[in-house]
């Protein structure tokens, strides 16, 4: 079976199994609100910004000695990208017995992709990954940590196997409103966030996925009660408490 992953999918299994696999494999969606478009507005224009300084930093980033940002515009372009150059496969085996076949064995194959904001090339020429972050204030030391080590890991990964050199530490570029002046102009604070990198990190949370999967299509719902929901999860809280409404309901009609 094949199946595409990417950082913010990688991210959504961590944090509940079953949403992340109804999401893989059923095509169901976490219910979600509208997301703000202002956010991918500053995303684009840090980019353009970032693009001025190929090979070079831009003085807000003037401190990294050493560093410098990938030279190749056309590559980047591409990384920036869903599903543009910057993936990898990973194909594992697992146990599929049968009572005909008892040392059946089958091969998943897993598509990891995404799209980075940029990345940087050390003293070294390790890639250090970096993305665009946005926040309504400035954001605590550990704030990357505490949510985006799945994602700064998966895309050391996908640097990795496609041939770089990766630095064991990413960054994280926030930015956030701090005051409007005349005019409208409304003035930002940013802040750098260095992030710990684990290669292994994604290759072991592949390999568990992997092991998790249906060998066909058909099988999927017999395979989503392998995938826990996490409870804390509002998704699966409002499901199951609707589910049992529904059960409830039908007894009292019965």
């Amino acid at each position: 079976m094949k199946v595409w992953l990417s950082p913010t999918r990688l991210g959504l299994i961590k944090e509940c199994e079953r949403c992340g696999y109804d999401e893989m494999m059923l095509k169901l969606k976490r219910p979600r609100s509208p997301f703000p478009s202002l956010p991918n507005g500053i995303d684009r224009i840090v980019k353009e910004y970032m693009d001025k300084f190929r090979g070079t930093l831009p003085p807000e980033l003037a401190h990294l000695e050493g560093h410098r940002f990938m030279d190749e515009q056309s590559t980047i372009n591409d990384y920036r990208e869903w599903n543009g150059g910057l993936k990898c496969v990973r194909n594992v085996v697992v146990d599929r017995p049968t009572k005909l076949l008892p040392e059946r064995k089958v091969t998943h194959t897993l598509v990891l992709s995404g799209a980075i904001d940029d990345a940087l090339y050390n003293d070294t020429n390790q890639v250090v990954p970096l993305d665009v972050k946005t926040k309504d204030k400035e954001p605590d030391e550990n704030y990357g940590e505490k949510w985006y080590t799945t994602q700064i890991n998966a895309y050391g990964y996908m640097f990795q196997e496609n041939g770089y050199e990766v630095a064991d530490y990413g960054y994280l570029w926030y930015f956030w409103p701090i005051d409007v002046k005349a005019g409208g102009v409304i003035q930002f604070g940013q802040k750098l966030l260095k992030m710990k990198i684990d290669l292994e990190d994604i290759p072991k949370r592949l390999d568990k996925i992997a092991q998790g999967l249906p060998t066909v299509s058909m099988e999927a719902l017999q395979y989503r009660k392998l995938w826990k929901a996490a409870p804390e999860c509002p998704a699966c809280t409002y499901l199951e408490e609707k589910k049992a409404n529904a059960e409830a309901e039908m007894d009292s009609n019965a």
